[in-house]
């Protein structure tokens, strides 16, 4: 069974999902009571979030790693960006390239690593 941290969101096209609670390590996170994104994490041009995982990092060098199964957007400079904010404020920012349904990562370090906010356009991210 898996462990879940709960966001809220205005699902659609270049939007955002947000949690008081945070997206705690060890969990799945869900948007609106659901770990399907595919109808609310989107952009133009096809781009889709199916779902956002966090862990420990296999990597010595960060402590966190967040991994999201997507696909990016078809065309040749199409780009779905994805920012990630934790409750120190730090953004942490991935782009999907790629139109293949794929699992992409992210890895991070942190003090206070809990994501309280997730972000997606096809306009980079600030």
């Amino acid at each position: 069974m898996s462990a879940y941290s709960y966001f809220t969101s205005e699902c659609g096209t270049n939007s955002w999902a947000r949690s008081n609670d945070g997206f705690k390590v060890n969990t799945t996170m869900m948007i609106n009571d659901s770990t399907d994104f595919k109808d609310c994490v989107t952009i133009e041009g096809g781009g889709h979030v199916y779902g956002v995982n966090l862990n420990k990092s296999p990597n010595p060098l960060y402590g966190y790693r967040i991994s999201v199964d997507a696909c990016g957007p078809t065309g040749m400079t199409s780009t779905m960006y994805l920012s990630f904010q934790d409750r120190n404020g730090e953004i942490y920012h991935l782009s999907i390239y790629k139109s293949a349904r794929i699992i992409h990562s992210l890895d991070y370090s942190s003090s206070n690593p809990e994501i309280i906010e997730f972000r997606w356009s096809n306009m980079p991210l600030t």
